[in-house]
């Protein structure tokens, strides 16, 4: 069966959907790379670090404070929505919305008054509670196949914004957080309202046909959800927080950069798994096995290109990103080449993930996924004892090396054995 990865004709909708989303996330890329170099040359190496490192902890913790929601919508809204239950996904949505508020106001708040995060500034913490529900309902309205407005409102108009606003307005790391709270509220306020305008407001009735049964459905499996995607989001920020408590700033400069420029070729696979999610769900749930296998194979494709893309340009040119980004990336160039082929086996193992969550294998990607965090986080602590910042790296390399083996292994038994038991 697995021969038959390299046959099958592909939708050349489905294909123009994803150039044009790629196209808008790797605008976004751009944007968030562009103001990371006006970061790093407008403040100081200590300023710098603390801006970079606060954005690193949003990350995670906008993952940690949504309990798994996100990924959990895309596979039961995609289902509702296939099975015309526009009521209960108003429904669902909402409840969506205000849990994942309380949990982002609960903890913020907590996070404040015990100050639990020293290396993060104050202001920063609150644009946890924005930026959560963007994340939110963005995913939601990925579930419905609105990838390029999803991409838009997730990845390019806070950044894009943010590069003008700091060139004319911004003199100092208070001003530039106050600024990206501000900037956060306005597109929750947009995003918001245009996923309200698509599937229209909650009524009286919708509510009516709200059942417990379908309550316990919609938070099936979240506890894993939310795991996996903490422990996901672990594997791309977790080096660069070790490395914010434990190195020097002119390193925590140099590693967070390196990982960012990977990050922007890791955006093409976010942008791939995001399209193809509900269709791997409503593949799998038709029993079209051989449709999963070819997307699955398009998509892998897709972003192991682009990956070797970055993986080349590391190699031969590095000095393009000294140039951008200053001396701060004068000595960045094995950090800069070891996050390219971290990003070249994310390619390689990002849609087989995004797959077998979507197919009712959570309980594997989440035993994965977890092994991979304790690769990473034991390697980068030993790195720490050596006070290597190089090896910090190699530890994130090991973590998603493991990752790409054990995924490939079992997407093969799958295949060939898991589904011919159905």
């Amino acid at each position: 069966m697995l021969s038959k990865l390299s046959k099958g004709k592909f939708d050349t909708v489905l294909v123009f959907r994803i150039l044009t989303a790629i196209s808008i996330r790797a605008g976004g890329a751009l944007s968030t790379l562009f103001l990371s170099a006006i970061v790093v040359r407008t403040f100081s190496t200590e300023s710098s670090s603390l801006i970079l490192g606060s954005l690193s902890y949003l990350a995670f913790l906008s993952v940690f404070m949504l309990i798994g929601l996100p990924t959990n919508s895309l596979k039961f809204f995609s289902r509702l929505e296939n099975e015309g239950e526009q009521g209960l996904l108003k429904v669902y949505s909402t409840i969506y919305i205000l849990l994942a508020l309380f949990f982002l106001v609960t903890l913020t708040a907590l996070l404040n008054f015990f100050s639990l995060l020293s290396s993060v500034n104050y202001i920063a913490l609150y644009c946890l509670i924005p930026l959560g529900i963007i994340r939110l309902v963005c995913f939601f309205l990925q579930s419905l196949g609105h990838s390029k407005t999803s991409t838009l409102f997730m990845s390019f108009f806070i950044p894009f914004t943010m590069i003008f606003v700091t060139l004319f307005f911004v003199s100092n790391i208070r001003d530039f957080f106050l600024y990206y709270l501000f900037v956060s509220l306005f597109v929750l306020f947009f995003v918001t309202f245009f996923w309200y305008k698509i599937i229209g407001l909650p009524s009286i009735s919708d509510f009516m046909c709200f059942t417990f049964g379908k309550l316990k459905i919609a938070f099936q499996g979240v506890f894993k959800m939310w795991v996996n995607s903490m422990a996901s989001q672990w594997l791309i920020v977790g080096g660069q927080i070790i490395a914010i408590s434990y190195f020097s700033d002119e390193s925590i400069v140099e590693f967070i950069l390196s990982q960012k420029v990977a990050n922007a070729v890791g955006l093409v696979i976010v942008v791939v798994n995001l399209i193809m999610s509900p269709k791997f769900s409503v593949y799998f749930h038709r029993k079209d096995y051989d449709g999963l296998l070819r997307l699955l194979y398009f998509s892998t494709t897709l972003a192991t290109f682009f990956s070797m893309f970055y993986l080349i340009l590391v190699a031969f040119f590095p000095g393009v990103f000294v140039y951008a980004f200053g001396n701060s990336m004068a000595d960045a160039g094995t950090v800069l080449l070891i996050f390219g082929l971290i990003q070249l086996l994310n390619s390689l193992s990002g849609s087989v993930k995004q797959l077998l969550l979507m197919t009712n294998n959570v309980s594997f990607v989440f035993l994965l996924t977890l092994c991979s965090c304790f690769i990473l986080t034991s390697g980068a602590f030993y790195s720490v004892s050596l006070n290597s910042i190089i090896g910090v790296a190699y530890s994130v390399l090991c973590a998603y090396l493991f990752q790409t083996l054990a995924s490939y292994i079992y997407i093969y038994r799958f295949f060939k054995f898991g589904l011919s038991e159905n």
